[in-house]
């Protein structure tokens, strides 16, 4: 699936009191949805390009099933660090999918983990891997340049639309930037930014940087649920009355805690979230 078929569904729902638009990125593949089949266009030709594709996530990862299913189809092998040594190949629905499409799992300690995220995923870290030399690194959550034309294409999909709120769950932080670089200058609709993702200290300076550079409102929103692929109970209850009223599913890591923040934020005016798909729509919650 190397073309989008035409712009996402945006469609109005209410939902406890609120009204709000929703953009059904969800709907783009049942895989490789959302932002991530947006990110990883712009990684295809380079992927083309290697003999093997090496990238990093945790158990709960998005990213990674959307890659593994793309290597799949590109015919290229697949070598996916794992945070958490204690993991294995079955600890989760998205480790399961990538181990049998035949992607090779090396599970690795939070430490080490951490270090590679810091110097931005240098594979002189792990003097022990073996890898050709045009082996192509996709960094955590697809992240990079290659991935902000891709997401520009959001904001090119909504820019005839009146919107005063665009409401976008964050990882890495590409999507958002992706979108900040294709609005334009000075535009009224005020950006916020909801992070899956506690402390995430360097993705916040990028994505306010770059809202201030082109004089657009943006509002960040660090994560108070946990941290990544924590979903309390609270969130499990209103994401599973979401999908029950409206019959929209929601993934488990990302526009869960998105929606919870539409839900308290002050907004007036038109409201639009972004559902950036996902992998695991099970409604597997904590």
């Amino acid at each position: 699936m190397d073309k989008l078929p035409g712009p996402t569904p945006l469609e109005t729902v209410t939902f406890e009191g609120r009204t709000f638009r929703i953009k059904r990125d969800d709907l783009i593949h049942p895989v490789i949805c959302g932002n991530k089949w947006r990110k990883l266009q712009g990684w295809r030709p380079a992927i083309k390009d290697s003999s093997e594709v090496i990238s990093f996530g945790g158990a709960h990862s998005n990213h990674l099933p959307a890659l593994a299913c793309v290597l799949s189809e590109m015919k290229r092998p697949g070598k996916f660090f794992i945070r958490g040594e204690e993991l294995n190949a079955h600890s989760s629905p998205s480790l399961r999918y990538c181990a049998s499409l035949g992607m090779q799992l090396t599970f690795i300690s939070r430490a080490t983990y951490k270090n590679l995220r810091a110097e931005d995923w240098s594979m002189s870290l792990l003097p022990d891997v073996q890898a050709p030399s045009d082996a192509l690194v996709i960094p955590e959550g697809g992240f990079g340049v290659e991935v902000l034309s891709g997401c520009a294409h959001i904001w090119a999909e909504l820019q005839q639309e009146q919107i005063d709120h665009l409401i976008l769950p964050s990882g890495t932080g590409a999507t958002a930037l992706g979108v900040l670089n294709a609005m334009p200058e000075g535009v009224s609709t005020i950006l916020h930014v909801v992070s899956a993702v506690k402390g995430a200290k360097r993705e916040r300076e990028r994505i306010l940087t770059a809202a201030t550079q082109r004089n657009i409102r943006c509002v960040f929103q660090d994560d108070p649920h946990g941290g990544f692929g924590r979903i309390p109970q609270k969130i499990g209850q209103i994401t599973t009355r979401f999908t029950q009223q409206t019959g929209i599913p929601l993934n488990r890591n990302y526009t869960p805690k998105a929606l919870e923040y539409l839900l308290r934020a002050d907004l007036s005016g038109t409201v639009v979230l972004l559902h950036t798909g996902g992998f695991n729509l099970s409604g597997d919650f904590e």
